[in-house]
Parts: structure tokens; sequence; C-alpha cells
């Protein structure tokens, strides 16, 4: 299965990059640079609408803002299966496995994301046996194995465990800087 998806076209109903840059940014989710003046207010307010377009999109880095939206709104979680079942069958490994890899990620970088955040609701563990990921274990040797798993699914030889870190370090920083914690985490 080509869950990079390279070559894959969206259908005439995914919202474009822009209006899902915009519905992320709505969310105070600043993953992606938007583009044009359109507003995303009406994605952003429709949680699995919002999470399939984020799957079918065309281009990898607004696909990988799966990572950093679960981890802002962890509420959004018990919506993740219906969206996995309407999002289009060669796209719903993207879906599992982003969610996946935010559901770990959250686990690595707790103690961050609950001082910027709070205390926030834990992803639950939906995919990891499907996935051939252990359910329980170290968040790092957990996400080599998604990376793995990630790698042999798609057919691509991408660097996914950098992926996964970048999308999860990008937001937590993103977070800091506008806590005024950054230079706590890196004055080390």
């Amino acid at each position: 299965m080509d869950v990079g998806m390279k070559g894959f076209k969206p259908n005439k109903r995914t919202p474009s990059p822009s209006t899902v840059a915009a519905a992320l940014a709505q969310l105070d989710v600043h993953f992606v640079t938007r583009t044009g003046r359109v507003s995303g207010l009406r994605l952003a307010k429709r949680p699995v609408a919002l999470l399939v377009s984020l799957a079918e999109q065309d281009e990898a880095r607004l696909r990988l803002g799966i990572i950093p939206l679960l981890l802002r709104h962890p509420d959004w979680a018990p919506l993740v299966p219906e969206a996995v079942q309407q999002v289009s069958p060669h796209r719903r490994d993207v879906l599992k496995l982003y969610y996946t890899a935010a559901m770990i990620l959250q686990r690595k970088y707790a103690a961050r994301l609950e001082q910027s955040l709070g205390r926030s609701i834990p992803l639950a563990d939906w995919y990891s046996g499907e996935l051939g990921v252990p359910v329980r274990g170290d968040p790092d040797a957990r996400l080599r194995i998604l990376a793995r798993q990630h790698r042999a699914r798609s057919g691509l030889a991408l660097n996914w465990l950098g992926t996964y870190e970048h999308a999860a370090e990008r937001f937590v920083r993103q977070l800091d800087v506008s806590q005024g914690i950054y230079e706590h985490y890196h004055r080390r």
C-alpha cells in the first residue's frame, strides 16, 4: 500500500491546502504557512472533516499536520476512528500511522506539553497492535518500530522517525516560544 501517496490526487471535495492550513491556524496549530486570505473557520469547526482532509492532502507537510493537531487537541482522539472510516481506503494507513505517532509522541513530550497546555487527555492506543508496534515500552523504541512499519507499508525509504520527531519538536518549540519557556529547555 502506498502510504506516502506519491502521485495521489485528492478528490474534488478535498479542501485546498490553503484552507487546511488556515483551519489548523484557527485551532492554534501553526504548523504550516498559510497562503492567501482563506479563513478555514468552517473546516476548523468540523473535526472529522479536518482529519479526513489532512489525510487526503497531496502535500506531505499537510498530512504531517495530523500529529501537532492531535497533540494540541487530544480531545479529538475519539473522532479518529470515524475519520479513518471516512477517509479513502488508500489513505487509512496515513491517518492510523500519524495518529499512532502522535499518541507515542504525546507520552514522550508529556512534561513539555503539560507545561504549555496543562494536563491533557491521553491519546488512546487504538492502532499499535494493528500496525505491529508494541503497546508498551520506551517511546523512542516504539517510534523506531513505527517508522520501520511506515517504511514497509509505504515502500518509501524516508526517515519516518525524523519526520515524526520534526512534527513534534516544531510544535513543542512553537508552544515553548509562545509561552516564553524555550530558553529553559535549550540553555543547557
